[in-house]
C-alpha cells in the first residue's frame, strides 16, 4: 500500500501522521507531502518535514518526502500528487472550521474526500 500524509506543521497534521504510522506495514510506503505556499519559507518547510523523516527512520518506515512548490491551490496540489504517485490511501488532518467558514473557503480535507481517486482518512 502507498500512504500519503499531508503535512503543514499543524497539530492536526501530526495527528494524521501518527494515525498513518499505526496503519502502515513493513512492505508499505509512506509519502510525506507539504505544499509550499506564498509566505512560507522553503527552509521552514524543510525543517518541518525533516522531523517527520526522522520519525519514519526511527520506526523503520520506508518514506519519500515531497515539497511541492509553486503558487498552487493546496487542494489541487494534493490531488495531483495522489494521482502522480498512485496513492492507495490519503491521510489528512482537519482543522474544524465553522460551517460559515467552510461555506466560503472550503476545506482541504472535505475537498480531498470528494475529489481524491483513492481512500481518504481524516484524522480529528
Amino acid at each position: 500500500m502507498r500512504y500519503m500524509v499531508c503535512l503543514d506543521g499543524s497539530e492536526q497534521a501530526k495527528k494524521a501522521f501518527d494515525f498513518a504510522t499505526r496503519l502502515i506495514q513493513k512492505e508499505d510506503m509512506m509519502y510525506l507531502v507539504t505544499i509550499l505556499r506564498t509566505g512560507i519559507y522553503k527552509d521552514d518547510a524543510q525543517m518541518m518535514i525533516m522531523k517527520y523523516e526522522q520519525s519514519c527512520m526511527e520506526m523503520g518506515i520506508p518514506y519519500e518526502a515531497i515539497i511541492v512548490e509553486g503558487n498552487l491551490d493546496p487542494r489541487d496540489a494534493i490531488i495531483n500528487m495522489v494521482e502522480k504517485y498512485m496513492i492507495d490511501t490519503l491521510v489528512v488532518g482537519t482543522r474544524g472550521m465553522s460551517t460559515i467558514k467552510k461555506m466560503f473557503l472550503g476545506s482541504v480535507s472535505s475537498y480531498c474526500v470528494t475529489n481524491a481517486p483513492c481512500d481518504v482518512l481524516v484524522a480529528k
